[in-house]
């Protein structure tokens, strides 16, 4: 199977959707997450394919749709990468105060559901082009088709 990498960008993005909120919850709790315990990479190789087994008119919109999210897509999640860095970074600095470590929490949450909405118009978007049974086929959870 060849998977072109318009595919694994979506894939990604609806993954990293899920993995913010993975990432949130960590924090929430105190605890430090590595990038790559937010999730297997299963999720993102059956979205992979349900995409790949889209009609070729189907593809090609949604490969649109991708391009034209992925500039705005990149620079949220690299803002929200050096967000959270940030804000780890001052907890564990002398300079601590829970008033502005609180801020910095708050301005976060922000980056992630401003991510989240970007991620979820392209979904949007994306669906617009497909059938219910494409849709269901794309963004039915595993096994629960």
């Amino acid at each position: 199977m060849n998977v072109t990498r318009t595919q694994l960008l979506i894939g990604s993005v609806l993954f990293l959707s899920l993995a913010a909120n993975a990432v949130l919850g960590a924090m929430a709790i105190g605890h430090r997450l590595a990038p790559e315990a937010a999730g297997s990479s299963r999720p993102l190789k059956d979205m992979i394919q349900r995409l790949a087994a889209l009609p070729p008119e189907q593809r090609a919109q949604t490969r649109e749709a991708v391009r034209s999210y992925l500039p705005r897509l990149r620079d949220a999640m690299e803002d929200l990468r050096k967000a959270r860095q940030d804000t780890f970074s001052y907890v564990r600095s002398p300079d601590y105060t829970r008033v502005e470590a609180e801020k910095r929490f708050a301005a976060l949450r922000e980056k992630t559901t401003a991510l989240q909405a970007l991620g979820q118009s392209m979904v949007l978007d994306i669906a617009d082009h497909l059938t219910p049974e494409q849709r269901d086929q794309l963004l039915s959870p595993r096994g629960q088709r």
